[in-house]
């Protein structure tokens, strides 16, 4: 069963959310594109900061983790560094605030070790569409699904990410379509519905009526 999130404290942003996007759109360079999550090998976010130099704007990174050194380091090799902000931990006001302030949250994950990417349905609650991977065997394309609620894009594809978040910036009505069609995805994943309809698949397999049949001895299958 999927993930469930109470999205009210993303779509209705208090007064702390509100002070921090102010804070983020004025202080920094716009567009604000924004990546959250561990700094760990499947979230590959040096595709991020690759794609990076073929857009403008400020890529805000929101998360901690042992690959922090390394990606600041290719951001500085690539000439980007003077874009990128890292941030590290946030409150929760502070993450809401960032998710309205970006135009866009950056999902570059690239294998099956991502199997929902829970910060997609927060960012799509708060009306920021995402731009993801096509991993296979994988919930993320599931989620935010291509031309519906986001974009999605080859894994591990620098430029078609890129061309992407550009498209996501010089089409105003792609972007407003992206916009209404999150908030309403993300109803979907609402933490009530969710649970509910995991008891109902619980019961439903409890209660169902097993009958066994013996199609072959143990070492007949070997």
């Amino acid at each position: 069963m999927p993930l469930g999130l109470d999205a009210s404290n993303y779509s209705q942003p208090n007064q702390k959310t509100i002070a921090f996007n102010h804070h983020l759109q004025e202080k920094y360079e716009r567009p604000i594109w924004l990546a959250v999550g561990r700094l760990v090998y499947y979230k590959v976010i040096h595709i991020a900061i690759e794609a990076l130099r073929l857009v403008s704007g400020t890529l805000v990174i929101i998360g901690v983790g042992p690959l922090e050194q390394e990606l600041k380091t290719l951001a500085k090799k690539l000439g980007v560094d003077n874009r990128i902000v890292c941030l590290g931990r946030v409150s929760e006001d502070e993450l809401v605030g960032a998710y309205h302030a970006a135009i866009s949250l950056w999902f570059p994950s690239n294998v099956c070790s991502e199997g929902f990417g829970l910060v997609q349905v927060e960012a799509m609650a708060s009306g920021c569409p995402v731009i993801n991977a096509n991993i296979l065997c994988s919930g993320v394309p599931w989620v935010s699904r291509h031309e519906q609620e986001g974009l999605t894009v080859p894994i591990n594809d620098t430029v078609a990410f890129a061309e992407a978040a550009q498209r996501m910036l010089s089409d105003s009505g792609l972007r407003n379509r992206l916009f209404k069609a999150s908030r309403k995805r993300a109803e979907y994943f609402n933490h009530i519905t969710m649970a509910q309809r995991s008891f109902k698949l619980y019961e439903a397999v409890l209660n169902q009526e097993r009958n066994y049949t013996v199609i072959a001895k143990p070492v007949d299958l070997l």
